[in-house]
């Protein structure tokens, strides 16, 4: 994990009204299911970590029955390592509806399944290496109708499991978010705060990084319309360190609906705000040490005027956030998109780009990203004529600070590296060249040095 970094506003960048352009980035894999069938939503779901890619297909037929499974992919060579299925699954359990990958282990939420009564839910722990099923979590307090497995997320020694309509003590189906500690897969902890009403489905969405916990609640009724809240929890004893409500003018934006968490920031999706058509969506970054709203990302200029959901998938990684559009007609009705901002600046540096993206793919329905690497999912994406759904990877756009820290030691931004850009720029390096036109090394990729040089390292 990186250290705990705070976002501020970035006042000092007013000085300078430059910045980078944002680029398309083409992909560097496809990844698709070897026994792919037409209908199995693979790419429901989607992480990543240490070269191995987890996608999720929630209504993938195994033998024959819908019960949902997920796969394990190399990274790099796009290799298939495993097909994960769960050793008791039965149809409709939409297994790989949610998924979530750490190192050794990944967790699949199958949301639907029947243990302690019709769709009460389940997540199982499974090896990363072999594949195997380790264990089948279940929470203390299961009951018919939880949801639990909606969402899952595993960082450091928590494993965390959100259960949309769990009930509180008055029998309301509020939700709740369950710890499990990693080492002993046993329940820690169950999260659900005491003022939620029935119908807020708290644990929507769930993050964790570094002793946070985000969860989101997209049907917090604040106002008039649900607009949805986020709630931040220290996970060392669960105590709420900050309730975010929506945004200003986001009634009815299912505020929550997506949420990420990495180095003191939060990205939170929006995806029903009309912002300002139907439903276009938003997504905002939250300093989680204030739990101040400190930035709306900019609405891409290729987002239509309706119903484009910008703000359903999000993710953040290094300095930078991702976010997917995936009802958006970029390519085509319900094509989708997604794209990459600056966490520091919040401006826009790239628009993903998949191969052979068409109308109905739904690309960027789930995103994920580490350091190196963002994959995202469009699960009705066209394959061989069959609408069995894709994965997506791109490698991820160096971090603002890796741009202008060009001089030992690494990690500190000095003078010494503005004495390394001039010597870069005077010798028209390739690294100097920081604004469009590429290939033109003139004062507008000083100006935008300068804004990365003043934000130092994220």
């Amino acid at each position: 994990m990186r250290p705990n970094t705070t976002i501020v506003a970035t006042t000092a960048c007013a000085l300078f009204t430059t910045s980078l352009v944002a680029q398309d980035l083409s992909q560097t894999n496809r990844y698709v299911a070897a026994d792919r069938e037409s209908g199995d939503s693979f790419g429901a779901s989607v992480d990543v970590s240490q070269n191995v890619v987890a996608v999720g297909a929630s209504f993938d037929d195994v033998e024959g029955v819908a019960t949902g499974s997920a796969y394990l992919f190399n990274a790099s060579t796009g290799v298939q390592l495993h097909k994960l299925v769960a050793d008791d699954s039965v149809a409709d359990d939409e297994f790989g509806f949610s998924i979530a990958i750490d190192g050794d282990l990944v967790v699949v939420g199958a949301w639907r399944a029947d243990p302690n009564g019709d769709r009460s839910g389940a997540a199982y722990v499974f090896d990363v290496a072999t594949g195997a099923q380790i264990m089948k979590l279940l929470p203390d307090d299961g009951a018919a109708s939880d949801g639990f497995g909606y969402d899952v997320a595993i960082d450091a020694d928590l494993i965390a499991v959100s259960s949309i309509a769990a009930a509180d003590p008055e029998s309301a189906q509020t939700g709740a978010v369950y710890l499990f500690d990693r080492d002993t897969l046993m329940q820690s902890d169950k999260i659900q705060p005491d003022d939620l009403a029935d119908g807020d489905q708290f644990g929507y969405s769930i993050a964790l990084d570094d002793g946070v916990l985000a969860v989101g609640a997209p049907f917090v009724q604040d106002s008039a319309r649900p607009s949805g809240a986020v709630y931040l929890f220290d996970t060392s004893d669960s105590h709420l360190l900050h309730r975010v409500p929506h945004p200003v003018g986001a009634n009815g934006g299912q505020f929550g609906c997506a949420v990420a968490v990495d180095a003191g920031a939060l990205l939170a999706g929006a995806r029903s705000l009309d912002n300002p058509g139907i439903q276009v969506g938003a997504a905002f970054l939250v300093d989680i040490d204030s739990g101040d709203i400190v930035n709306e990302l900019p609405l891409p200029d290729d987002i239509g005027a309706n119903f484009a959901n910008f703000g359903s998938s999000v993710a953040l990684g290094a300095g930078i956030a991702a976010v997917g559009a995936p009802n958006n007609n970029a390519d085509g009705s319900l094509s989708g998109s997604a794209y990459i901002f600056q966490v520091t600046t919040a401006s826009q540096v790239a628009t993903l780009v998949g191969v052979n993206t068409v109308p109905n793919n739904r690309f960027g329905w789930s995103i994920a990203m580490d350091a190196s690497a963002v994959v995202v999912g469009a699960p009705e994406a066209l394959v061989m004529s069959s609408t069995t759904g894709a994965a997506y990877l791109f490698d991820a756009p160096p971090a603002p600070c890796s741009l202008v820290d060009l001089a030992d030691p690494l990690g500190t931004i000095d003078f010494s590296d503005v004495v390394a850009y001039l010597q870069a720029f005077s010798n028209m390096d390739p690294e100097a060249d920081l604004a469009d036109p590429v290939g033109t090394w003139d004062f507008s990729d000083v100006t935008a040095f300068l804004v990365l040089f003043s934000e130092g390292c994220p």
